[in-house]
């Protein structure tokens, strides 16, 4: 069972994961709870990276609201890609020379990603683009952030689609 309070100000929600069901403390956030916002879809998804996958959220302020079904299974496909960016930007942080660079993964892909769910890969990309490496391993780092971001931008328009599907069933337009 997990219990405790994400740091800072970005994160105020206190949680825990009670056997399949993830229960978020909204109380203290300033941000509506509803899963259908950015910000509210960025908190839980990260709690989702760290606690595992629940079957339902249930968001805590004033009343529950709970949730289920197709919009736990898009949350966590959130969660992964946001794990996965995070693993690739702490990855490439770690190599000391590669984390001054102002064309590092980390840097790059933390300034994308500031806004997810809707990223935007195009800067990184041209950035990247627009560098013309000196030596072997600056060239092996920029090709590796290079298909890091394609293979983040592949997975954000398959969760794309995956909403667009689950609209569709939900609406059948």
């Amino acid at each position: 069972m997990i219990f405790r309070i994400l740091g800072g100000k970005d994160d105020p929600a206190i949680y825990k994961n009670d056997g399949g069901r993830l229960l978020v403390d909204c109380g203290k956030c300033e941000c509506a709870p509803d899963i259908g916002t950015l910000e509210c879809m960025r908190c839980v998804s990260r709690i989702i990276t760290e606690t595992g996958m629940p079957d339902r959220i249930v968001l805590r302020s004033g009343h529950d609201t709970e949730y289920s079904g197709d919009v736990v299974e898009l949350m966590v496909s959130m969660s992964k890609i946001d794990g996965l960016a995070n693993a690739v930007m702490q990855e490439r942080k770690r190599r000391s020379r590669c984390s001054s660079c102002s064309r590092s993964a980390s840097k790059l892909l933390s300034s994308a990603w500031v806004n997810f769910p809707e990223v935007d890969m195009g800067p990184v990309r041209s950035e990247l683009n627009s560098f013309n490496p000196g030596n072997k391993g600056c060239e092996a780092c920029i090709m590796q952030t290079y298909r890091s971001s394609e293979q983040l931008e592949h997975a954000l328009e398959e969760l794309k689609r995956e909403c667009a599907r689950y609209a569709f069933n939900l609406i059948g337009v």
